[in-house]
């Protein structure tokens, strides 16, 4: 039996000094926080990672101090024994299918 491993990591990308970033709907933003997560399959050699922005509560009203903990929750319903179990899973925790990429 294989199993996949998931690790969150956080990042902040700063822009360097005296530079901004202005959009319409956010106003100023001196950095975009980011949360990526790894999904590593040892046995098969392969690893994919997703990133989403934190600091977008001015598009999805959630807070940005919700975001880790939704994610961590999420990966802790999900079955990581094997691929094909994970997937399931996955579609069982949020309803929504997954997008694979074969090589």
């Amino acid at each position: 039996m294989r199993a996949l491993a998931l690790r969150l990591y956080r990042a902040q990308l700063r822009y360097p000094a005296g530079q901004e970033l202005h959009t319409a709907a956010s106003g100023r933003i001196a950095a975009l926080h980011e949360l990526f997560l790894e999904i590593e399959d040892r046995e098969a050699h392969l690893t994919g990672v997703g990133e989403v922005r934190a600091n977008i509560a001015f598009i999805t009203s959630t807070p940005e101090d919700e975001e880790q903990p939704g994610i961590v929750s999420l990966c802790r319903r999900l079955d990581l024994t094997d691929p094909a179990a994970f997937d399931i899973s996955f579609v069982m925790a949020l309803g929504a299918p997954t997008r694979h990429c074969l090589q």
